[in-house]
């Protein structure tokens, strides 16, 4: 009983350490549309691969207009980063 319960402990102690996570990147400048206002240093929300995600601009100064193509830079946990593509061109 106890060599069965130590061998328990040690497969669900071990076994995590030993599986290989995925990290989930998106590729650099994929596009995006904006569907709401994004207002400088606040989120707002784009459709990303026909799906709608909270985003926030790169530039916290400037703000981007509903219905604009931007570009994904990064992600930050469920939020997208992104820039205009006006402020695209100049990256």
């Amino acid at each position: 009983m106890y060599w069965m319960g130590i061998s328990l402990a040690l497969v669900i102690w071990v076994r995590p350490t030993l599986i290989k996570r995925k990290k989930v990147a998106i590729p650099d400048a994929t596009e995006a549309k904006t569907v709401t206002e994004i207002l400088p240093g606040e989120t707002g929300k784009v459709i990303y691969e026909g799906c709608f995600w909270r985003a926030r601009c790169a530039d916290r100064v400037s703000k981007i207009e509903p219905n604009e193509k931007v570009y994904v830079l990064h992600r930050d946990g469920n939020t997208l980063i992104v820039t205009s593509e006006n402020r695209g061109n100049k990256l």
